[in-house]
């Protein structure tokens, strides 16, 4: 990997032009060492080259900034199983944005991005707007996205997890377009309010089927979906021993199902979290962690309550040189999850539980003092070029 990057310093206010450069090649071996087991060995290899280049001017005036820039990014994935699959992903944009200040206390930043994805054209804007009164802060965005499809979704070759179980990309699969809109609010760094709004379209998963006793999962653009929901942010010292955050969030979401086997599953969602800090003695330090999710519903799944609990101790020892920490996850077991899937013709029921339980400890302890350096500071101005 190659990297260039420098940087040209225009005025005293800050403007600059800076340009960027990498160069990536690597490759990948896959010896599936685990399926030989099974009879189903096997060695893929993929072969990564990625050329990018960046260029950006910003010019900053006393009341009002301008960024202008270009991107170019050509990447070359090359898949080698029993044939050669070859994707050539190219991307261009350019992109401009402003910042200035309406009055004192109001900041607005407005900008729009030009991109060319595979000769496929987009136009990003964004947009955001703050207000700032002492303790108040007050802002309003919005934000158009294109997530781009990763290459193990596009790559067509069935790539097998298991011996009853493969994964399949494909070629014809289109980006992701978001668009969000949110509105916070803070209060002296301790409340935060924020009241949001998503909607997601042609959003890609993998759709899993049951054919001859194999599980076939196969990427493809499957849904549409929107979410509107409010999340409550708050941070409490009542007592100078006891400080925690309390976090809560309810949204609901509606769904759009390209597949008419499918069932959609619109309704809320609630999310609680709850993180206690204790101060036992001035070296002791308790720390509690508490989440809960109850039932919920999106897309065609529909996802039973969950919660977990975790536990850690922190404190010193020996003038304060030795820190010892200990810790506990997921201590009552309740970390599992159990999902209904609905088709119109049968349901899929799945029971996981990934075991996070653990028990840990870790020691520090310095050795030595401190020593007061004698000689005095150095200043030393870093010049750009």
């Amino acid at each position: 990997m190659l990297v260039f990057y420098s940087t040209y310093k225009i005025d005293s206010l800050g403007s600059n032009l800076s340009v960027n450069t990498t160069y990536l090649n690597q490759r990948l071996v896959d010896n599936n060492e685990l399926f030989g087991l099974n009879n189903f060995d096997y060695q893929s290899s993929t072969q990564i080259k990625n050329y990018d280049i960046k260029l950006d001017l910003f010019v900053k005036r006393e009341k009002i900034f301008y960024e202008l820039g270009t991107k170019i990014n050509s990447t070359r994935n090359t898949y080698i199983l029993e044939d050669t699959f070859n994707f050539k992903e190219n991307i261009y944009s350019f992109y401009a944005s402003t910042g200035f200040k309406i009055i004192v206390p109001i900041d607005v930043k407005i900008g729009v991005r030009y991109e060319n994805y595979n000769y496929k054209s987009y136009l990003i804007p964004n947009l955001l707007i703050s207000y700032t009164n002492n303790q108040h802060v007050l802002s309003f965005s919005y934000n158009k996205r294109v997530i781009r499809p990763y290459f193990i979704y596009l790559n067509p070759y069935k790539q097998f997890t298991s011996s009853e179980s493969f994964v399949q990309g494909s070629t014809s699969l289109s980006p992701s377009i978001y668009h969000d809109l949110n509105m916070t609010y803070s209060l002296n760094n301790k409340f935060f309010f924020n009241l949001y709004y998503s909607d997601m379209r042609k959003l890609i998963s993998a759709t899993s089927k049951l054919n001859d006793q194999i599980i076939e999962k196969k990427y493809v653009n499957d849904s549409d979906l929107r979410v509107a929901g409010v999340t409550v942010n708050v941070l409490l010292s009542p007592l100078p021993w006891l400080s925690s955050q309390l976090l809560f969030d309810v949204l609901y979401s509606s769904s759009t199902l390209y597949d008419k086997k499918t069932t959609s599953k619109n309704g809320f969602a609630f999310n609680l979290y709850l993180n206690t800090d204790l101060k036992i003695t001035k070296n002791i330090l308790i720390s509690t962690s508490f989440s809960y999710i109850p039932s919920s519903a999106s897309l065609n799944v529909i996802y039973k309550s969950e919660s977990s609990f975790s536990l850690a101790m922190k404190g010193t020892l020996i003038k304060n040189k030795l820190t010892y920490r200990i810790f506990v996850n997921d201590v009552f077991r309740q970390e599992r999850k159990d999902q209904k899937i609905y088709f119109h013709d049968y349901v899929n029921i799945v029971h996981s539980y990934n075991d996070s339980r653990s028990i840990g400890f870790s020691f520090n302890y310095k050795f030595g003092s401190k020593v007061k350096s004698k000689h005095s500071n150095l200043s030393i101005e870093r010049v750009e070029i």
